[in-house]
């Protein structure tokens, strides 16, 4: 019979148990690695964070929709997933490479319907560097200026629209970047 300190012992798992947002609360994670097992706070997999998107359609009808990002994919843990829905259709992008990557991919399967994205993200003068894209799960990127160098000022939230967005497909925008590059 357990005493009443074991029984408010939370219960070992391994980190291929399946850890959810009822029994978040009660694991933790033991290390067969080290002596000492260690208590980790897990953030459930389901967890994400929601962006309100404009989106126009081909009839040139603008739209709410919606992003929702997961730090983690459900599928795996080492990739980000970012989710778009406009209307009822819904489209996924998952990669290594941050959010403006996710972002490029369902901006890719959206241009062949005539669907754009009205935010900074798929603005025409927006790109991230390396190190913007890197930070955290790559939400930001710079407002280029043709002939000046990136500063921290022009850093923007990828999912937010400001007032100066220009809209362009993904190649234009692609273009573009290359076009500020040779400017410097």
């Amino acid at each position: 019979m357990r005493n009443g300190k074991d029984a408010e012992r939370p219960q070992i798992v391994t980190t291929q148990s399946v850890v959810t947002r009822e029994n978040l609360n009660s694991w933790y994670i033991f290390n067969p690695h080290s002596l000492i097992s260690r208590r980790f706070w897990i953030i459930a997999m389901n967890d994400n964070v929601q962006y309100p998107i404009r989106v126009r359609l081909k009839s040139g009808d603008i739209i709410d929709g919606l992003i929702a990002v997961y730090e983690q994919s459900p599928d795996d843990p080492l990739v980000t997933r970012v989710v778009m829905q406009y209307d009822g259709n819904q489209f996924v992008a998952n990669t290594a490479d941050g959010c403006f990557e996710a972002l490029t991919r369902i901006r890719r399967e959206l241009e062949p319907q005539g669907v754009s994205l009205i935010c900074n993200g798929a603005s025409l003068d927006v790109y991230p560097s390396r190190m913007s894209a890197s930070m955290g799960i790559g939400t930001m990127a710079y407002r280029l200026t043709p002939g000046k160098q990136a500063l921290q000022k022009d850093l923007v939230h990828i999912f937010e629209c400001n007032a100066d967005f220009i809209p362009s497909t993904v190649q234009q925008q692609e273009e573009y970047f290359d076009t500020w590059i040779d400017s410097l």
